[in-house]
């Protein structure tokens, strides 16, 4: 238990040190916006994204398939139902649906790469699957973060502190560092605890326990931004988390698997599907009307609880 209790500690710590560092190079490179924009962009990934190489690492690649698709329904069921609940209890939790609206096909596409992966022919996920994941990436970060960029970025940048430009690069790195550090003894500890001792399914434990560890930075900002009245950062938060776990994440652990010669399996459990179609059509619904209500978040809440009790008991 100390091994997850530390390893959470040092990923929540790097994560943070990765998005401050970040900020502070997009706020010195105002010329190189493109540079800073995007470290800025991957800062909120990369926890996820060493959490999951490191379960690929370590021999388990369906504890790594199953926090992917664990943190889609953790960052649209939980977050959104938490951010429901504490924000809208008193009143509607509103925001500008037209701003969000974007996001819609973003996920959308996601699970259709997600889904059409799993319905496919082979056996194991191709290399051309990976690439074509990682270049809508790119194509993504394009969209957000220059050809659409007053959609979603409201206001420039701004740095709590003045450091020399090395120095928050420096900072970048090491915080790098930690987050791989932290989400390696993350990853060990949860097998060894939760796995090997208690002889829970890997399934389960991805989808549940390592998805909500391995973002948590970003589950309790868009939870603190709900209850501060921010619905349009509380869900859009959520929906661009994850259609990026699908984009970057899955496509990069495609390409790695691969890289090791153990690639990944097409044919995932049909839960997976029904849990990821489900919280899409759930945000759908959320996003046209432009508001979220306490009633809904508690109804997301539930549909997180089936998906795993059903995981739980195969």
């Amino acid at each position: 238990m100390i091994e997850v209790v530390v390893g959470l500690i040092i990923v929540v710590v790097g994560a943070e040190l990765l998005t401050r560092s970040a900020e502070g190079i997009a706020h010195m490179l105002k010329r190189a916006y493109v540079v800073g924009a995007i470290l800025l962009a991957l800062s909120g990934n990369l926890p996820e994204l060493a959490v999951c190489i490191s379960a690929i690492l370590s021999g388990h690649p369906g504890l790594a398939t199953s926090s992917i698709v664990g943190s889609v329904a953790v960052n649209i069921l939980i977050v959104l139902g938490l951010a429901a609940l504490l924000g809208g209890w008193k009143r509607d939790l509103e925001f500008d649906s037209k701003k969000l609206q974007a996001d819609i096909p973003m996920l959308i596409g996601a699970m259709g790469f997600f889904i059409f992966i799993n319905l496919g022919r082979a056996e194991t996920i191709h290399l051309i699957d990976g690439v074509i994941l990682l270049i809508t990436y790119v194509f993504l970060l394009r969209f957000i973060l220059f050809s659409h960029k007053e959609v979603y970025i409201s206001k420039e940048i701004h740095c709590a502190s003045e450091k020399p430009l090395w120095q928050w690069v420096v900072l970048f790195i090491i915080s790098a560092g930690l987050v791989a550090v932290g989400a390696e003894l993350l990853v060990g500890g949860v097998k060894e605890i939760f796995i090997d001792q208690m002889k829970l399914d890997e399934k389960f434990v991805g989808f549940t326990i390592l998805a909500l560890a391995a973002n948590l930075p970003e589950h309790l900002a868009a939870i603190k931004a709900a209850i501060n009245r921010n619905g349009e950062i509380a869900v859009g938060n959520a929906i661009g988390s994850s259609s990026q776990a699908i984009y970057l994440i899955l496509g990069a652990l495609i390409v790695i698997s691969i890289a090791m010669g153990n690639p990944l399996p097409t044919h995932f459990d049909a839960i997976y599907l029904a849990t990821f179609a489900t919280s899409v059509l759930l945000v759908v619904v959320v996003v046209s009307d432009g508001k979220l209500t306490w009633f809904e978040g508690w109804i997301f809440l539930i549909i997180y609880v089936l998906a795993s009790a059903a995981i739980y008991y195969p």
